[in-house]
């Protein structure tokens, strides 16, 4: 959608009506809606407004952008999957992908998460854009003003237009400002290096942001050696010691970097760009290995590693108050789960005499992570009384004999939390009494 608006708005020639670009620029509002929602428009429409009025400061050829067309056909498309998805889920697609998971978490945070307006967002994307961040106020700053220079008020309002539409939303997770990161690597880039850090500013961010890195090293290697990890919680330390890795080759890589942007135009420092690849690749390859470390921790995995090859096919599985859709994602039959948040409705639903397989997964304890840690740092243990705690209520609730019943402890990342859940699925011939 950028680049369709910047060869329509920015190019000196006049472009001829609905000609390539229009239909580039209506088409991907049209995907893009159905893709992610409302911010596919959002974007464009603040970096315009902050081109224009902020950055810019002087009239713009709208015109050359056929914009009520475009919204109309976009529009339209857009119903053709929408209308059909809101009638087939009777309505649930707007009440809940839209009321729920774009209105909801702009005024409240999801899963208990810490709201920092305005001041998130920045400090998330000095970490996001490692190392690159090192050379932010070169690309950002450095050049001609933007009254004078069109393109890099373009590129500036695109790259700051998510940190304004999410800076005081409330869920706050730090992939939502990728939408301005191709603006602020195509700023990074422009001259066709990397740009010279030759403020005093500039030379000191750049320091300091080499120093983030090893301190971090240190740090987070210190902390996966020392603390007394527990059984199901040694994923965390592979993180540690991954990402440890990884930024420790950053922090040795990034001083190098600078070679890169002291060659002279249309030169390339081979060497220099070598060297710092080499640094650089072990940060996503760390945090990867990490994070399959993570995901192995995950209920929802355990559960399916459990039960995907010991359950009859056909077998009906539902959820009760553990309605995580990673059970849904993981289970090699889509859509095979019901979730359900009632205990009054699994339970008779599961002693249902049927010829039809049930089995269930119950949400038995759950403690939230900054707890445990809390607790950690003043006593030195990380168990404690959970939150949650549906113990009884299952045990009065379920006829053991009929099945087969098993824990499964694990990490649930999407609410940074430790779950307990019981797995409960029809007894085996084997187990079956006589």
């Amino acid at each position: 959608t950028m680049g369709a608006i910047a060869r329509l708005l920015l190019v000196i020639e006049t472009p001829r009506p609905y000609g390539r670009w229009f239909w580039v620029f209506t088409a991907s509002l049209s995907l893009g809606f159905l893709a992610k929602g409302p911010v596919a428009w959002a974007v464009p429409l603040v970096a315009l407004l902050l081109t224009r009025f902020l950055l810019w400061r002087k009239p713009l050829p709208w015109s050359r952008l056929q914009i009520f067309p475009a919204l109309l056909i976009a529009t339209l498309a857009v119903g053709l999957w929408g209308i059909p998805a809101l009638i087939q889920t009777k309505g649930a697609f707007w009440e809940v992908g839209i009321g729920t998971h774009v209105v909801e978490r702009g005024f409240s945070a999801f899963n208990g998460r810490i709201n920092l307006p305005l001041l998130f967002y920045p400090i998330s994307a000095i970490f996001s854009l490692l190392p690159w961040s090192a050379f932010a106020p070169a690309a950002l700053f450095a050049g001609e003003r933007c009254r004078d220079d069109l393109l890099r008020s373009f590129l500036l309002g695109w790259f700051v237009a998510p940190f304004l539409l999410f800076g005081f939303y409330a869920t706050q997770l730090p992939h939502y400002i990728l939408p301005g990161f191709p603006a602020f690597f195509l700023l990074l880039f422009r001259e066709g290096m990397l740009p010279r850090t030759e403020t005093r500013f500039a030379r000191r961010w750049f320091a300091g942001c080499v120093a983030v890195p090893g301190f971090l090293t240190a740090a987070i290697a210190v902390a996966g050696w020392l603390i007394p990890w527990p059984e199901e919680m040694r994923g965390f330390r592979t993180l540690f010691f991954t990402t440890a890795a990884g930024l420790g080759g950053l922090a040795v890589g990034m001083p190098l970097m600078p070679r890169l942007a002291t060659t002279g135009p249309g030169k390339r420092s081979w060497k220099g760009a070598m060297a710092t690849l080499v640094f650089v690749l072990p940060v996503p390859v760390g945090f990867s290995l990490g994070g399959e470390a993570i995901r192995r921790m995950h209920p929802a995995v355990i559960v399916r590693d459990r039960i995907e090859d010991s359950l009859p096919e056909g077998t009906r599985l539902r959820a009760c108050a553990f309605t995580e859709p990673s059970l849904v994602f993981y289970h090699p039959q889509p859509g095979g789960w019901e979730l359900d948040g009632r205990f009054d409705r699994a339970f008779p639903w599961l002693h249902k005499e049927v010829n039809q397989e049930r089995a269930a997964v119950f949400l038995s304890r759950e403690w939230p992570a900054d707890e445990a840690i809390q607790r950690f740092l003043k006593n030195g243990r990380w168990d404690g009384l959970p939150e949650k705690d549906f113990t009884s209520t299952l045990q009065e609730g379920l006829d053991l004999d009929r099945f087969e019943t098993s824990l499964v402890r694990g990490y649930n990342v999407s609410r940074s939390s430790w779950v307990e859940l019981l797995l409960v699925v029809p007894k085996s011939e084997a187990s079956a009494p006589p």
